[in-house]
């Protein structure tokens, strides 16, 4: 597990790393190194954040599913509308504000904090198989095509 984070530490320093004497010695930007107490605690904070947030990340695949961290991590759109919005002014159109109330529902369903009614009885019985007709090919008592021509000459 410590290759896991290592290997994201590289592979998120490694292009910065890059680009930052690229811009320096093209003017584009010029790199400073003024370390005192207050950048290094600040540097220190921001890493310890960024670290917890990538556990937390993980804990959330883990104990849950990457479905459920995917609907997490898009609860930050309409949060993102309403720092706009507080910060900014910025005002919705009805549109966006139904696209941010499908998120919150959708996170609100995974997140089982609605009152969803599940189905009582299960879709197919116990010990039934389903009822849809496999195919010659698919049952295995047809080769399966080699090449274009094969499937051409078989009618697909």
């Amino acid at each position: 597990m410590t290759a896991v984070w290592l290997a994201t530490g590289v592979f998120n320093i490694f292009p910065v790393s890059l680009v930052v004497p690229l811009a320096h010695y093209t003017g584009v930007e010029r790199m400073r190194f003024s370390v005192n107490g207050a950048t290094f605690i600040g540097i220190l904070v921001a890493a310890s954040l960024s670290a917890f947030v990538n556990a937390g990340s993980y804990q959330v695949i883990v104990a849950k599913s990457p479905t459920f961290w995917a609907t997490c991590s898009q609860m930050a759109i309409p949060l993102s509308m309403i720092l706009d919005y507080c910060l900014h002014g910025l005002v919705p159109t009805v549109g966006q504000c139904g696209g941010y109330c499908l998120l919150i529902a959708s996170f609100l369903i995974l997140a089982e904090l609605l009152p969803f009614q599940r189905p009582s009885e299960p879709l197919l019985e116990e010990g039934t198989q389903d009822t849809h007709e496999l195919s010659p090919v698919s049952k295995g008592k047809l080769p399966l095509p080699a090449s274009a021509r094969d499937l051409a000459r078989c009618g697909a």
